[in-house]
């Protein structure tokens, strides 16, 4: 996981090797066992095709770490393990290809986690006879001696590998797919085991389907799930299982108020986005519970910026439901990184817009530049929508380039509230389904708001449907006599009047 923060004690038991200073002369292994990576003091990787997209503060470091298997199988390494405390910051990342030249990222870590957990593990790797991989730890956050576990596991029935989404995801169906391993056994087929994303694996929905996809439906909507797969091998031989992986369904425009901590590992899994996967863009930062990176909880949303360009970097909330002519209020703290030098400051636009995209951020509700304090500052921002709608609010990042150390900009616990008159307010409570119908209409409502009257007028304001109700908080009525077009329900309750939207089909 990125930090901010730079920090500047090994045990060991069985095997003692010391890793070596480059890629060149890096130390063989031929066993499993516990090693010493020892103080990070060799030369960090040259080649192209990098894992990590972040190099270490100067001067960067690794050390290395070589292993050729006479056979397939599964690679697991860690420093995750009791000879090494959590406060241990160490990055893994293993490569195949040529000292010098290209590499190819087989497997990285930064972090295991939770918050407090800064060791690092890679499992379950699939390493091909033969074929030389190394391993490589870097001084990104501390260059402090430390040991590590290596386990290689040979075996031919291998785990399938680059999990995507076949289909774009609906509030109720997931579309899953994936590449058969190369090498080993050729799979007969799969086993998929889902739910949502925590649950306990044996007690999840299991799948065994034959080809390299899944479509999964009665899902829940905005709900970030998981799933575990492993190969069929046939004759009772199964790899080894990959995952959680994490999906989400579609998330869907949720009501304001609307506020966000920023906790959780990916943008995808709170419905936010972002405007790309470089070096600089945004990304959910973890610095332990009481951090000065976070204002609450343990994770903040940071962007970098570039050392050489002006930075041009979105992050996108999810889809808010706002009212027209109602004021909104969106709060959320902000607060710069490395304080002090001319070019220590930050800079942000505040924007909003009717979708995901830099395009569609049309009105700017606030701007700041020089922004110098290293502590957290509450940002509060008013505005009222023209029309009632889906807003979806974008922050651009828009700091200098700043060539003197990691610098950044820091946005925490996000928020949007919007004040309704007492009919819109009414309004929100009622639920209208279903919605489009061509016949029962249900209206409900859980704050035991008592209904009085129902008209339903056309769009000239023509009443075309009178009903009236003792005091009730459930009603339905039939639309089947109406032509097909938009209707508003006007609504008399208890508590006030409210107008609803209803097509007929």
């Amino acid at each position: 996981m990125k930090k901010i923060l730079l920090s500047f004690i090994f045990a060991l038991s069985g095997f003692s090797l010391y890793s070596q200073a480059t890629c060149a002369t890096a130390t063989t292994i031929t066993a499993n066992g516990n090693y010493q990576a020892g103080t990070i003091v060799g030369t960090y990787p040259t080649e192209t095709g990098l894992c990590f997209t972040v190099a270490p503060p100067a001067p960067a470091k690794a050390n290395w770490f070589k292993f050729t298997p006479a056979s397939g199988g599964v690679l697991t390494v860690s420093s995750d393990i009791a000879a090494n405390p959590a406060s241990i910051d160490s990055r893994i990342a293993i490569y195949s290809g040529t000292c010098g030249g290209a590499f190819t990222c087989i497997a990285y870590n930064d972090d295991i986690g939770p918050a407090d957990n800064y060791r690092s593990t890679v499992s379950n790797v699939v390493l091909t006879s033969g074929v030389t991989y190394y391993l490589v730890w870097d001084n990104r956050w501390e260059d402090t001696a430390f040991s590590f576990d290596f386990t290689f596991t040979a075996q031919s029935c291998f785990s399938p590998t680059g999990f995507t989404y076949t289909a774009p995801a609906t509030a109720t169906t997931v579309s899953l797919g994936w590449t058969a391993p190369v090498g080993g056994t050729t799979p007969v087929g799969y086993q998929v085991e889902y739910g949502v994303r925590g649950f306990t694996q044996g007690t999840g929905t299991v799948l065994n389907p034959t080809t390299n996809s899944v479509a999964l439906s009665g899902l829940t909507a905005s709900t970030v799930y998981a799933f575990y797969i492993r190969a069929n091998c046939g004759a009772s031989s199964y790899s080894v299982w990959s995952g959680p992986i994490t999906f989400t369904t579609l998330f869907l425009p949720v009501n304001a108020p609307y506020t966000t901590g920023f906790e959780d590992t990916s943008f995808g899994n709170m419905g936010w986005a972002r405007s790309g996967a470089g070096a600089q863009d945004w990304f959910l930062n973890e610095e332990g519970i009481g951090s000065t990176l976070v204002q609450g909880g343990a994770w903040s949303a940071v962007a970098i910026s570039s050392a050489t360009s002006p930075a041009n970097n979105w992050m996108f909330s999810r889809g808010i439901n706002l009212t027209a002519n109602s004021p909104t209020t969106v709060t959320y703290w902000i607060r710069n990184y490395l304080a002090g030098g001319s070019l220590n400051v930050a800079s942000y636009q505040l924007r909003v817009g009717n979708d995901q995209t830099s395009a569609s951020q049309n009105l700017t509700l606030w701007s700041e530049s020089s922004i110098s304090s290293a502590t957290f500052a509450l940002q509060t921002i008013t505005f009222t929508p023209t029309t009632t709608g889906v807003y979806y609010f974008g922050f651009l990042h828009n700091s200098a380039a700043n060539a003197t150390g990691t610098h950044a900009l820091i946005v925490d616990t996000f928020g949007v509230t919007q004040t309704l008159s007492n009919n819109e307010f009414v309004a929100s409570k009622f639920s209208m389904y279903p919605n489009p119908s061509n016949g029962i209409v249900n209206i409900s409502n859980s704050e035991n708001i008592l209904f009085e009257t129902v008209n339903v007028t056309d769009i000239n304001g023509r009443i075309v449907k009178s009903l009236a109700f003792d005091n009730v908080s459930e009603i339905s009525f039939n639309v089947s006599e109406l032509n097909r077009g938009v209707y508003f329900v006007n609504i008399s309750s208890d508590r006030g009047n409210a107008v609803k939207k209803l097509i007929v089909n």
